[in-house]
């Protein structure tokens, strides 16, 4: 069985709101856990473990938070098949390139 390590940041995957209603929503108010409830059987097929690094609107994420990324998957690369980073879409980009640049991996 595969390992696949899950770090949440919040941002738009995170967000909630009553249903139709967009006014009052606000990013990175999910749990990590509760998003992964969602997709049937996932545990069963993987070994998911689950890391909420962050909880912030992705439009706020910094050199700070990339790096403390960058931190968290040096420490544990080497303990799973997989690593999947949960991230809103305004910095998704910005965020992807830093760890491009920056991260050791085969």
């Amino acid at each position: 069985m595969k390992k696949i390590e899950i770090i949440a940041t919040g941002g738009t995957i995170a967000g909630s709101n009553h249903m139709g209603k967009t006014t009052n929503y606000k990013a990175g108010t999910l749990l990590v856990e509760d998003i992964l409830a969602s997709i049937p059987n996932i545990k069963s097929e993987f070994g998911i473990s689950l890391f909420p690094l962050l909880s912030v609107d992705s439009n706020e994420m910094n050199i700070t938070h990339w790096i403390a990324l960058k931190k968290k998957n040096d420490e544990i690369s080497s303990e799973f098949d997989g690593i999947v980073i949960t991230h809103g879409t305004d910095t998704i980009e910005e965020t992807a390139y830093f760890l491009t640049l920056t991260i050791n991996t085969d």
